[in-house]
């Protein structure tokens, strides 16, 4: 098995391999093979090399269909933040004092509060309940959320697959943090937004493993295996987890929906949200110089469409880095 290299063609890539979005045919597909519920046996030991990736991803299908994986868990105190984040009775005192009870999700609190994303304006910020009342409660909400996914869904024996894919999320969130600022969306939203949306590809990971263990085959291609896989499948794992995890109603229909060619009418504007974050993530890492003056993304398409000023695009593009590389310095 080769490892998946942080850069370019890589199977955490939506943008750069040109896979982005999902064939309406192919989509129900992948549906009616997740209702599957008969077990399916172990792959063979001889398949078509051309049926392999669809043989591996009906059996990765029926594993999720039976249940037979374990949506990742939250830390506990990691749920109760996000719980008491929907009680408008809850006060930014309270919630320092159950974050306190985390030194992990505390540190990383702390670290983005004192990030560039969150801009402090005089001092740097050394108590929970300064950076609970500087950032707002829907804000400590998502960092903490990121933090917490950051311990228990981005791991496994694929280091280097989910250190990007990890990545890549904070990318996102950062982008379409951004994005909707400018947009005059709200901002908060888009950040969970952007930090689920590829929640299912590690989920998958670990499914296809289980797959893979079983298998007669020898020197099976993981990466190339889950290319298509991830592409077809993560979606509907991710709308299934942030169901699972209780998170505000709609986040998991704009998951499910985010690589649809024509989207629900209210899902839209999300899903252009995404595909701006995504680009700007994959350029930063692949190709910093496109943020410069005379880059690439000044005239990029999309970019050009969503924002009609100049001026806006330099100003999303000047944010951008310092504010992801402040967050993943944390």
């Amino acid at each position: 098995m080769t490892t998946p290299m942080p850069h370019g063609q890589n199977i955490g890539s939506a943008l750069a391999t040109g896979l982005y979005e999902i064939d309406p045919g192919d989509f129900a597909e992948a549906q009616r093979e997740l209702r599957h519920q008969d077990p399916l046996p172990p792959l063979p030991a001889k398949v078509d090399p051309s049926q392999l990736p669809r043989e591996v991803r009906m059996r990765v299908s029926a594993m999720i269909a039976q249940g037979a994986f374990e949506p990742p868990r939250l830390p506990e105190i990691a749920v109760q933040v996000l719980r008491q984040a929907e009680d408008p009775k809850g006060s930014a005192e309270d919630m320092a004092a159950l974050i306190h009870r985390d030194p992990f999700l505390a540190g990383r609190l702390l670290a983005a509060a004192n990030s560039a994303m969150f801009r402090p304006r005089d001092r740097g910020i050394t108590r929970l309940p300064e950076a609970v009342a500087r950032m707002g409660v829907r804000q400590v909400r998502n960092i903490i959320l990121a933090a917490a996914m950051e311990q228990t869904v981005y791991r496994g024996r694929h280091t280097a697959l989910m250190s990007e894919l990890w990545r890549a999320s904070i990318g996102a969130a950062v982008g379409s943090r951004l994005v909707s600022s400018l947009m005059r969306r709200d901002p908060d939203r888009a950040f969970m937004l952007g930090l689920l949306h590829d929640v299912g590809k590690p989920v998958l990971a670990w499914c296809m493993d289980q797959v893979l263990l079983q298998s007669q085959q020898d020197e099976l291609d993981f990466d190339q295996l889950a290319r298509p896989i991830f592409h077809l499948l993560h979606p509907q794992v991710g709308s299934l987890i942030v169901t699972h995890w209780n998170l505000p109603k709609g986040l998991a229909t704009a998951v499910l929906h985010h690589h649809d060619p024509a989207p629900p009418e209210d899902i839209k504007a999300w899903a252009r949200v995404l595909r701006i974050a995504n680009l700007l993530y994959e350029c930063w890492r692949d190709s910093p110089e496109d943020f410069d003056e005379g880059g690439m993304l000044h005239s990029h398409t999309l970019l050009v469409r969503s924002f009609r000023e100049p001026h806006t695009i330099q100003r999303l593009l000047n944010l951008y880095p310092v504010s992801l590389e402040s967050l993943l310095a944390g």
